[in-house]
């Protein structure tokens, strides 16, 4: 199976009304008094906590949609596995809902909002500056965007044969790097937590936390929605991790120098089996 069988890119973007504005006026007034253009007079239009809600929704959201999907290209386009379609859509709808209720609350209050810049702003204040309840819920985005992983034998245009030929190709090219991008996305990820067992349970003295195995864990469960291309190397360093570090017992590394140096080898040759997909983790060994 190609790429495109087993997954699709998706986008997720997110947007809110703006918290601040330059103050055109107020800024040719600084300039023209100081002789420089270089300042400028920036003034809030809300409250500093009147969108801290909306912007936790919007960065869970953002964390599980990064945790959920790999890399793809240089856009904000993800990979997400065509298996795991569902559970990422009703994670994402359950997100909507969340913001939308909040965006719902701060339109309610908009007036407010507006009355409270007013009085705090005084002659700073510009009307204009604010839209209507109905245009700033606008304002507020929360959208995923999915599409088709690109093929070089999609295309339907007429073309010469040799301008075919070299679309496809360059199509090809740009799948084949996205699936290396993929593979090592997928590593790093992997392989991050691996590290850090290394330098942690090496050091000497060192104290660590039970997330220090509970990172591990967390990416080895994601690995079967992550690993798209089905690397088999990626997919054994999984199985391996299941089998030698999964159920390690933190409390028994901090206690035991001979459990926490065995636990230290097992993920270092666990992450040797790794290296070609990466430069920079290759010093943490």
């Amino acid at each position: 199976m190609s790429l495109k069988d087993k997954a699709i890119l998706v986008t997720l973007a997110r947007g809110l009304p703006p918290v601040s504005k330059t103050d055109k006026r107020i800024t040719a007034l600084i300039q023209q008094q100081h002789g420089t253009n270089k300042l400028r007079a920036s003034k809030k239009l809300l409250p500093d906590t009147a969108l801290d809600a909306v912007r936790t929704v919007h960065g869970e959201a953002y964390k599980w949609h990064r945790a959920h999907t790999v890399a793809w290209g240089d856009d904000s386009s993800r990979l997400l596995a065509s298996s795991h379609f569902i559970e990422y859509s009703d994670k994402m709808r359950g997100f909507r809902q969340a913001q939308d209720a909040l965006a719902d609350d701060f339109t309610a209050h908009w007036p407010s909002y507006v009355d409270e810049a007013r009085t705090q702003l005084k002659g700073a204040f510009n009307a204009s500056d604010y839209p209507s309840q109905h245009n700033i819920r606008r304002e507020f985005v929360f959208t995923t965007d999915f599409a088709p992983v690109p093929d070089g034998n999609d295309f339907r245009i007429k073309l010469r044969k040799e301008e075919m030929d070299e679309l496809r190709a360059a199509t090809d090219s740009l799948v084949e790097r996205a699936e290396a991008n993929c593979r090592a996305d997928v590593a790093r990820r992997l392989a991050e937590p691996l590290a850090a067992i290394v330098n942690r349970l090496t050091e000497k003295d060192a104290i660590f936390r039970d997330s220090l195995i509970g990172n591990l864990r967390d990416i080895c469960d994601l690995m079967p929605a992550l690993n798209i291309t089905g690397d088999a190397t990626l997919e054994a360093a999984r199985l391996r991790i299941r089998a030698e570090l999964y159920h390690t017992d933190v409390e028994l590394c901090r206690e035991n120098s001979t459990v926490r140096d065995q636990t230290a080898r097992k993920a270092q040759a666990i992450l040797d089996t790794m290296t070609g997909y990466f430069e920079p983790m290759q010093a943490a060994a």
